[in-house]
């Protein structure tokens, strides 16, 4: 789920889109937790072309503390991972408790 995908997305395809602030409370090591968890969920996911959960590089102002990019090939693919139960176990446990915002977007992606 490293490399973007070489061939070109369907029509279909979905680009999901997160973006988390956390709770001023949140220990500095805290975002390399949650995106060593869900990076390695990531490779279970069925349908996944692209995947990278991460810390904001702090490049510009007023922008989220951590992020998350996934391609699916299609809503089907998206709306399995969305519920599934490993998926709302990190939420569960890593992000809800921590994060004081969380804000998602889900779009036709094709090249």
């Amino acid at each position: 789920m490293n490399n973007f995908p070489a061939t070109a997305p369907s029509p279909e395809t979905v680009l999901h889109s997160v973006h988390i602030t956390w709770n001023d409370n949140v220990d500095s090591d805290h975002g390399a937790r949650v995106a060593e968890a869900l990076n390695t969920y990531a490779s279970t996911v069925p349908g996944l072309l692209f995947y990278r959960a991460g810390n904001d590089l702090a490049l510009r102002e007023n922008t989220a503390d951590f992020g998350i990019v996934a391609l699916f090939d299609n809503s089907t693919h998206y709306k399995s991972y969305a519920v599934d139960e490993g998926h709302q176990a990190i939420i569960a446990e890593l992000i809800a408790p921590s994060a004081r915002t969380r804000t998602s977007t889900q779009i036709a992606f094709a090249r």
